[in-house]
């Protein structure tokens, strides 16, 4: 059992690059993880290697430069996973902590993951 054991990590471009790398080790600890990103075939991928590592992937297309779309990825992830406990991005740490990129993207994204 690891660490993160009952967690659910959000990642926003985890499908390649120093995000794949970050889901991978947040998996390997125990979490299960939720893949937001533009690039599917990869995110697809990285999500075929967490379920190989026996934890639950999905993942689902966000563009974090649309407020609807990271309304309705948030929606998606909070349906399928209950709760989002990590949330693991330089983009996403600014739209929640700096809310200077997308500000009305940064509102949903705070409240979606406040529940």
């Amino acid at each position: 059992m690891g660490i993160l054991e009952g967690r659910t990590a959000l990642m926003t471009g985890g499908g390649r690059g120093i995000g794949r790398g970050i889901v991978l080790e947040l998996a390997k600890d125990g979490a299960d993880i939720v893949i937001a990103d533009i690039d599917l075939d990869n995110a697809e991928k990285t999500a075929t290697e967490i379920g190989d590592l026996g934890r639950k992937a999905t993942v689902i297309e966000m563009n974090i430069t649309r407020e609807a779309s990271v309304a309705t990825a948030l929606s998606t992830a909070i349906a399928e996973h209950g709760q989002i406990n990590i949330s693991s991005s330089m983009t996403l740490t600014t739209l929640v902590n700096g809310c200077s990129t997308v500000a009305a993207a940064c509102t949903i994204s705070q409240s979606y993951l406040a529940r």
